[in-house]
């Protein structure tokens, strides 16, 4: 797609110039023809001919200047409208795009929520905390996006394991622990045909890894891990500690914040459990009343 743009970009380009050339042509041939006509009846001389010559000659630079200026400004002039409307277009469509995506997204999350009504708000919850985590680290624009659109659905995996699992008080047996920790791989294979404009399905996938290599579902270490999954690690410990779920109450947020700041080199990204720190204690984030 890439070649064919640049090669109709050429071609537009030597239309363009060919139609200059052309009128140049025109000009020029033109005002050879009349005004050796005319010189021709209005010298009486030879030196008057020569003046007359030179004459010619200078007029002929500054018309021929003019009117190719003000055709090459059309030209341009015109080529700019139909662009405008051209990059007007594309971005109505894109602005379209993107708010489709977006509502497929948040009907994804929903549907998860059914599964697990215990969870819900969860994965809303965890993407605001990631996204203000993703600002007070200075992640770009595209970056925080594809931050944003990760957390919405980084538990998506879930929807492949039985409800009663899900809900289930108590502690999990080790055959019950294996199949959650099949989530974020299952997650990844169910989003890994969508095109996304960058790598969800491997943030998805890389979200419960640890920076000692202790997570799953890979064992990824350090900076190998993607580092909006690093954010989402610490985004989500934190939401799901600050709240209720089956097996256990919420045990707060300064009881949360403590655990990522202990486990903080080992399990998760210094960098991401300072950021999220600052951004409850100095900017004041708060989950509001999901919490």
């Amino acid at each position: 797609m890439k070649d064919e743009g640049h090669g109709e970009s050429e071609k537009r380009i030597f239309r363009i110039t060919l139609r200059i050339v052309f009128f140049y042509i025109l000009i020029a041939g033109g005002w050879i023809f009349f005004s050796d006509t005319l010189i021709e009846h209005l010298a009486k001389s030879p030196e008057q001919l020569s003046r007359f010559q030179t004459y010619k000659g200078l007029l002929f630079v500054i018309v021929s200047g003019i009117l190719l200026f003000f055709y090459i400004y059309g030209e341009l002039k015109g080529r700019s409208i139909i662009e405008k409307r051209y990059e007007n277009e594309v971005r109505l469509n894109y602005e379209r795009m993107a708010k489709t995506l977006d509502s497929a997204i948040r009907s994804i999350s929903k549907i998860l929520e059914t599964k697990d009504p215990y969870t819900q708000g969860h994965q809303e919850r965890v993407t605001l905390l990631a996204v203000a985590i993703a600002g007070k680290m200075g992640l770009s624009e595209d970056e925080t996006e594809c931050l944003r659109i990760s957390s919405m659905i980084h538990d998506i995996g879930k929807i492949s394991l039985p409800s009663d699992l899900l809900t289930k008080p108590g502690d999990l047996s080790e055959l019950e622990y294996r199949m959650i920790q099949t989530h974020p791989k299952m997650g990844k294979d169910i989003v890994d045909e969508i095109d996304f404009p960058c790598p969800v399905a491997e943030i998805i996938s890389q979200h419960h890894e640890r920076m000692d290599g202790s997570g799953y579902p890979y064992g990824l270490k350090g900076e190998k891990i993607h580092l909006c999954s690093r954010i989402i690690a610490v985004a989500d410990v934190v939401e799901t500690m600050s709240s209720n779920r089956p097996y256990r109450a919420a045990v707060g947020l300064d009881e949360a914040l403590e655990a990522i700041s202990k486990d903080s080199e080992r399990l998760f990204d210094p960098h991401v459990v300072e950021a999220c720190i600052d951004v409850f204690r100095e900017d004041g984030f708060s989950f509001g009343d999901n919490t």
